[in-house]
């Protein structure tokens, strides 16, 4: 009777004092919040043509990340809420600068990986994709290079500049 008694308290102890012991040791990430896209750049050549200030936000929750960005911010035509207003041409225009995307994350020291359950184009949710970025943050300032990706390493890596959002 006393060893069931013990059993079962050793088991209440594990079972309450463990997650409370891995949360206290985990801690927020460096990267947790909400950032703003400053500018980005390619290593090797120009981006596409841009003649504006790109605008985006980056948020990171647990293991979660989500964005939005507009390369370009320069006017776009308006082709309504889905799409349904105007030419091939007007649709690329307004479309194409748009980038967005939601997932998980995995950080091991200063990698960053992105795995993508939600985005604009199909590439990034296909089973094995991913997108590994070198990160550093500097007070309110992150930066995010990327390395490789499921097809390997980065050709032309980007750098991406964000100040975390007030």
């Amino acid at each position: 009777m006393e060893c069931r008694v013990l059993g079962a308290l050793i088991v209440v102890g594990v079972l309450t004092g463990v997650p409370a012991w891995v949360g206290a040791q985990s801690g927020k990430s460096v990267v947790e919040g909400a950032w703003v896209l400053q500018d980005f750049n390619y290593a090797k050549s120009p981006p596409p043509v841009r003649l504006n200030k790109p605008l985006g936000m980056l948020l990171f929750s647990g293991n979660h990340y989500a964005f939005v960005i507009v390369r370009d911010s320069g006017p776009r035509p308006e082709v309504g809420p889905e799409g349904l207003k105007g030419t091939a041409e007007d649709l690329r225009s307004a479309w194409g600068p748009l980038q967005a995307q939601a997932g998980t994350i995995q950080i091991a020291g200063n990698l960053l990986t992105t795995r993508a359950n939600v985005s604009k184009g199909n590439i990034p949710m296909e089973k094995g994709s991913f997108l590994e970025f070198t990160f550093s943050v500097k007070g309110d300032t992150l930066t995010m290079v990327t390395t490789k990706d499921q097809t390997g390493p980065e050709q032309n890596p980007r750098t991406w500049l964000f100040v975390r959002a007030k």
